[in-house]
């Protein structure tokens, strides 16, 4: 009888409360990577998952991974800018059934340092252009004047 007590126990805390997926993702040159623990138990256990990824930029995709794609651990794809919402699901034998979200928040464009000095050239050349303009209305004027003393004598 101890030993039942003790087996149910057992199976209960196995089969209750599985042990995380350490479901992350991460971005790389444009490539979203999603990786869990292809070592966890509710990843051995499982026959196939769900992997859903939900983006601000883009519709819901769903990816149905096989026992084999599980056990590689990762999926790639490509990144899509702002908010983006990941859940790996697994079911298993038995009604076995796991599951873990992240969120990925995209990072903020910054201009492009080129631009930066494209806008700075830009200023320098307006402020040029427009003491070029100042100095030819001093010269357009200085004409007038020595006109003037041309045409008067």
């Amino acid at each position: 009888m101890i030993i039942g007590v003790i087996a149910a126990l057992y199976i209960y805390r196995e089969f209750t409360a599985p042990p995380p997926l350490g479901l992350r993702v991460s971005e790389k040159d444009g490539e979203m990577s999603v990786n869990w623990d292809p070592n966890s138990r509710p990843i051995q256990w499982s026959d196939e998952g769900k992997l859903e990824i939900r983006s601000a930029a883009a519709d819901k995709l769903d990816i149905v991974l096989t026992q084999a794609q599980l056990a590689k651990g990762s999926y790639q794809y490509e990144a899509s800018e702002g908010d983006t919402s990941i859940r790996l699901s697994v079911t298993g034998r038995m009604g076995f059934h796991a599951e873990e979200g992240t969120r990925f928040l995209g990072q903020i464009s910054h201009p492009e340092p080129k631009k930066l000095i494209e806008i700075y050239d830009r200023r320098k050349l307006q402020t040029e252009v427009k003491r070029l303009r100042e100095e030819l209305d001093k010269s357009n004027q200085r004409v007038k004047e020595l006109e003037s003393l041309l045409y008067n004598r």
